[in-house]
């Protein structure tokens, strides 16, 4: 499917996206925005990877069977705990807040995991944001 954007005051723009579904007038511009929107996300996505402290790069493994794919998919896997946790920890999120870019964040959580005692993932968080252990709840 091709699509073209633009306002004649504008310059022009074309698209071009690949699709299973019956494309008709009626569907069309739908489609489009949902292409669109698909690419939006997964450029944002790759961005993030790549300059937000995941330190993706494009030659993973070169050279090794496999390797690039295993690197890849592990960060993934990183990436998708990571917001599993911004939308339901607290603390967590506290944290990034604290240290505003998750490089940072990921050399400072480096580091307690080599100094810190910690019996659980909330306690290590807590200890990392407030620099205290959590309250007793017992």
């Amino acid at each position: 499917m091709d699509w073209k954007k633009g306002r004649p005051e504008r310059i022009e723009r074309n698209f071009t996206f690949i699709t299973d579904i019956l494309v008709t007038k009626n569907n069309i511009a739908q489609l489009a925005k949902g292409g669109r929107t698909r690419w939006k996300i997964e450029n944002e996505t790759f961005n993030t990877l790549k300059n937000r402290g995941y330190n993706l790069e494009h030659n993973y493994g070169h050279g090794e069977k496999n390797l690039t794919h295993n690197f890849i998919m592990s960060m993934f896997l990183a990436f998708l705990v990571d917001q599993i946790q911004e939308i339901s920890c607290y603390t967590f999120k506290k944290l990034i807040e604290k240290y505003e870019q998750k490089s940072r964040l990921w050399k400072k959580l480096e580091s307690g995991f080599e100094f810190l005692e910690f019996s659980s993932w909330d306690q290590f968080y807590y200890r990392m944001c407030y620099n205290e252990m959590p309250p007793s709840s017992g």
